[in-house]
């Protein structure tokens, strides 16, 4: 973001983003909402302050499995987790029901998936005959066939309660980066036969990640032309909206 302050609290609509995921978040009415801090750390706790949130620290920065092991110790035994991003502010309520919905449907794993218009860099949602997801493919390790793939991993992701001690300790970051990678839950659910499903957003700009200044710039248009529209749906006129 070329920018000294964190880039989740860059805003959107006059609100850091990450005010806007945790915005969603309440709306499902969660037990807890655990924040990941990493770098700057203290501007974030300063500007989400005066709500109910747990800070979890994550000193080291190893990979999205990393931040989510970071918070074991914090989460109530039992409860579905859903993994939510700080610089994805455009993701809707209606979306993340869509996808517990599904997940509480027998699945231990149930990720967001979109079909992008230019897959390129996403990982590829790989599934099997009866539409059961069987792997995500990053783009490096993707064959010429599997790169025709459109349907992409958000990285937005649900994760059954009672199975996430265990597929959270089998993440190691035997690769190339030394990452943990919190994709590979799916590879390990699949070993173990458990059911893993993915929900196909319709909206490729609700999992629009931000980071760079013209991101931001573009998901700040597509939030302002929502407000736009829900406000002329109510019978508002708008010039040249």
């Amino acid at each position: 973001m070329k920018s000294n302050k964190p880039k989740v609290i860059h805003e959107v609509a006059a609100k850091p983003m990450l005010q806007h995921v945790i915005d969603i978040s309440q709306l499902l009415k969660p037990e807890q909402i655990l924040v990941v801090i990493g770098h700057e750390s203290e501007q974030v706790i300063q500007a989400m302050q005066g709500q109910d949130l747990i800070f979890v620290e994550q000193v080291e920065q190893l990979g999205t499995g990393h931040a989510v092991l970071q918070c074991h110790d914090q989460l109530k035994p039992g409860n579905d987790i859903l993994v939510l991003y700080g610089d994805v502010p455009l993701i809707k309520v209606s979306t993340l029901e869509s996808l517990i919905s599904k997940g509480q449907q027998d699945n231990v794993v149930c990720l967001l998936s979109f079909i992008a218009k230019n897959p390129t860099g996403y990982g590829r949602i790989v599934r099997d005959s009866e539409g059961s997801v069987t792997s995500i493919i990053e783009e490096k390790d993707a064959s010429d066939e599997v790169k025709t793939i459109k349907e992409s991993n958000s990285g937005i992701l649900y994760i059954k309660g009672s199975e996430y001690t265990e597929l959270l300790s089998e993440l190691d970051a035997d690769n190339a980066q030394k990452e943990y990678y919190l994709t590979d839950v799916v590879k390990h659910a699949v070993r173990k036969k458990h059911h893993v499903a993915a929900v196909i957003c319709t909206e490729e700009s609700e999992v629009l990640g931000v980071n760079n200044q013209q991101q931001l710039a573009e998901v700040e248009s597509i939030y302002r032309l929502r407000m736009v529209n829900d406000l002329m749906t109510q019978g508002a006129k708008v010039v040249d909206p």
